[in-house]
């Protein structure tokens, strides 16, 4: 992708969503359970909403056939499908009025012409619309200044709140800061970023520097799509003294 800017996009609704509905969820999946279960263990106020029109319940909660058959709009929305899939429902997602979405799973990378075609129509629908876009290929986030996640992994319930933000774009190194032995680290948010169709780990990074509750970044980086707007980004985190 280009080393170019994106126009501005609001991640508060990513990481401070009031709901949160997962499209595809299902009884054969993990996915749906996974984040609500995450979002009781947190003790959070975001609701969790199960949206798949093959069911009408699901571990006991109701499973609305749409996104427009929801109580409510929800901030965030999970794509719990076969992410090659991705681009229909992003467009729905896009004309329901969703501010952020979630594009998790493996095989991005690995995937071809197929996978390169997906994260190119999504970023397109989502620049479009104004859409926080993390993912592609992503675990998700844990954010504790919100006290919300939409990760798709076990959240450690032991792991402390605290004002280290880590920004990782390997699942599975999110995966060892989350669950980290001891408590010498308190983290403000976790974020798998993922292949970074829309937003990077400079538009993250950005957002941790913004906040008052995050006095130190933590990043595992395998590349830069921007350097120029890092090395900007780490000159301003100097200034404010946040290391």
């Amino acid at each position: 992708m280009p080393d170019s800017p994106t126009p501005a996009i609001d991640l508060r609704p990513l990481f401070a969503p009031r709901s949160i509905a997962v499209v595809g969820a299902s009884p054969r999946g993990w996915l749906g359970q996974t984040v609500s279960a995450n979002l009781r263990i947190m003790g959070s106020e975001t609701r969790c909403y199960y949206v798949n029109p093959k069911y009408t319940e699901l571990s006991g909660e109701p499973c609305y056939p749409s996104l427009e058959s929801l109580p409510e709009r929800p901030d965030t929305v999970i794509l719990a499908v076969n992410p090659l899939r991705a681009t229909q429902f992003t467009q729905q997602a896009a004309e329901a009025g969703i501010p952020s979405l979630v594009i998790p799973g493996g095989g991005v990378v690995e995937g071809g012409e197929a996978a390169a075609e997906m994260q190119r129509q999504v970023r397109e629908i989502a620049i479009r619309h104004g859409i926080a876009l993390l993912g592609p290929n992503c675990m998700g986030m844990v954010d504790w200044t919100t006290n919300s996640t939409n990760y798709i992994g076990d959240v450690n319930p032991w792991l402390p709140r605290g004002h280290v933000a880590a920004l990782a774009q390997s699942g599975s190194v999110t995966d060892a800061f989350l669950h980290a032995p001891g408590t010498r680290i308190g983290f403000s948010r976790i974020v798998s970023v993922g292949a970074e169709a829309v937003l990077d780990v400079c538009d993250y990074l950005a957002y941790c520097l913004d906040d008052p509750e995050t006095h130190a970044v933590m990043l595992f980086v395998e590349g830069f799509k921007r350097p120029d707007r890092f090395l900007a980004l780490c000159d301003r985190a100097l200034a404010m003294g946040k290391p």
